[in-house]
């Protein structure tokens, strides 16, 4: 799951996210900041949510829609295979 968060509104952050061709899987607004939108996306959008991150978009104040911050979380399956791989390694290390 990719998290992010994204300056403006809901419907900022639909539309900006629609625009790049991204679908939002989980949205959320914090009552404690209603001028940013949380949301998650599936990790297949990795690529073209860095693009997005990577969009010049001016000084600030940024403009809505901007994404602000993501972060990649890793899945529990995803953290088990790296661990087995690194267990594996370190074995034939020691071999």
């Amino acid at each position: 799951m990719i998290r992010l968060i994204i300056k403006g509104g809901l419907h900022a952050a639909i539309a900006a996210a629609h625009e790049r061709g991204i679908k939002l899987d989980t949205i959320a607004q914090p009552a404690t900041d209603p001028m940013q939108t949380m949301a998650g996306v599936s990790d297949d959008k990795l690529g073209a949510v860095t693009r997005w991150y990577n969009e010049d978009c001016g000084r600030a104040p940024f403009p809505a829609g901007t994404l602000l911050l993501f972060s990649h979380i890793k899945s529990i399956a995803e953290i088990e295979a790296d661990l087995s791989n690194n267990l594996d390694q370190l074995w034939s290390s020691m071999s």
